[in-house]
Formats: C-alpha cells, structure tokens, sequence
C-alpha cells in the first residue's frame, strides 16, 4: 500500500515551526549565560555600554578572562 507524500505546505511548516524551537533555544542560553555572567546587573548598575566595557566592569567576565584555546608555538 502506497502512501502519499506530505504536502509541501505541511513539510514548511514543520521546517518554520522547528526553526523557531531551535531559536528560542539559543536565546534561552543565551540569557541564561548572561544572567549567570551578572552581565544584565551591571547593565542595571552602570546603564547602556559596549561590549569592551561591559566585560570590563562586569566582575565574573573580567575576572575569570582566558583565551579560549592556547597559543600555538
């Protein structure tokens, strides 16, 4: 017994529907790593800033800075 294949508007709109889940999901994290960081307290202490100096003035950015691989020799 054959079965019919999808329609192409229901294939979209799985596609549509799992490209938003996967969005939120990294915006979730990205929140989440913010929060953890203390990045929006000091938004909320100093007000508007650039990344360099909001990863100056925030205490667990600047304090725990690393390169993210080692140099090479």
């Amino acid at each position: 017994m054959a079965t019919a294949a999808p329609e192409i508007t229901d294939v979209d709109a799985v596609a549509e529907r799992t490209v938003g889940y996967l969005s939120g999901a990294a915006v979730s994290a990205m929140v989440h790593l913010g929060d953890q960081l203390g990045l929006y307290r000091t938004l909320a202490d100093h007000g508007p800033a650039t990344s360099s100096q909001l990863a100056a003035t925030s205490p667990d950015v600047s304090s725990t800075r690393t390169p993210c691989a080692p140099a090479r020799t």
